[in-house]
C-alpha cells in the first residue's frame, strides 16, 4: 500500500455522480476514498469534513470522467436509468 505521503505526485481522478448526502461528489469528495475503513460515520455533517480532509491532502491534479454521470440514486445507483452517457 502507497500512502499520499509518500509520492511525489497526488493525481486524483472521481467519476460524476449525485451523492444522497452531499449532492454533488466530484473532486473534493473523491479524497474521502484514501481514508479506507468504514466511512459511514464521516457522512454526518459532511461537509466541513470535506473542506478539513482537502486541507490536509493536497492534490496535484484532478481529471473530472464526466463520459457517464450517475444522476440518481448516488452513490451507488440504481438503475440503468440513473446514469446519463455523453454519447
Amino acid at each position: 500500500m502507497v500512502y499520499a505521503n509518500e509520492v511525489d505526485v497526488l493525481i486524483n481522478v472521481p467519476i460524476a455522480k449525485q451523492h444522497g448526502t452531499s449532492r454533488l461528489s466530484m473532486g473534493l469528495k473523491n479524497v474521502f476514498g484514501m481514508i479506507g475503513g468504514d466511512q459511514g460515520s464521516l457522512h454526518t455533517n459532511i461537509h466541513p469534513k470535506i473542506a478539513d480532509l482537502n486541507k490536509f491532502v493536497k492534490i496535484d491534479l484532478t481529471v473530472l470522467n464526466a463520459f457517464r454521470i450517475l444522476k440518481n440514486h448516488g452513490p451507488t445507483g440504481e438503475r440503468l436509468d440513473d446514469v446519463s452517457t455523453i454519447l
